[in-house]
């Protein structure tokens, strides 16, 4: 590099100047390579920070939406949403986990409200719904239930639905 920066000078005595100011540059950083910290030190920083991070964004992101990060595109909803096509999904898959959850419960829920839903593109679409339920016929206060449903190619499936929480928003 010094053997261009020659060249340059001679073939450009005005930039004089300039070929200095580059000279001295160089000069400071590789002071700064002799008596700062080696590469693997500052390699090895970098890594520590960049996994604690991953770290952080993948727990952060699994309980945002109770789906595991990946690769894939993955979207939260909610009824205000300006997709309407994902939300009717979403509330689709509310209103078939909540039939899948009556054929194993004593007492019958219906949907009273759609709260949100993460939807994660795959071979089909992973949804992983959270609404409000109230048991058919009235009386008790409705119930937050979250599900994850699978909409898969030839086949549709409930994972789980469970019931989270006493509802506060009607």
């Amino acid at each position: 590099m010094r053997r261009q920066l020659d060249k340059f000078e001679d073939q450009n005595p005005q930039a004089k100047k300039r070929v200095n100011r580059i000279r001295r540059q160089i000069q400071k950083l590789e002071h700064e390579l002799d008596h700062g910290e080696s590469d693997d030190e500052v390699l090895d920083d970098i890594n520590t920070d960049h996994a604690a991070m991953r770290e952080y964004e993948y727990a952060a992101l699994k309980k945002k939406s109770g789906l595991p990060p990946s690769a894939r595109r993955v979207r939260t909803y909610n009824p205000d949403s300006s997709n309407k096509s994902a939300v009717r999904q979403i509330q689709q898959s509310a209103k078939m986990a909540i039939g899948y959850f009556n054929k194993q419960s004593p007492i019958r829920y219906c949907v009273v409200d759609f709260i949100k839903g993460t939807r994660m593109y795959c071979a089909g679409y992973l949804f992983v719904v959270t609404f409000a339920a109230k048991p058919e016929g009235g009386g008790e206060e409705p119930k937050t239930f979250e599900a994850r449903v699978y909409h898969g190619i030839g086949r549709t499936e409930v994972q789980y639905v469970k019931i989270v929480d006493t509802y506060r928003g009607l």
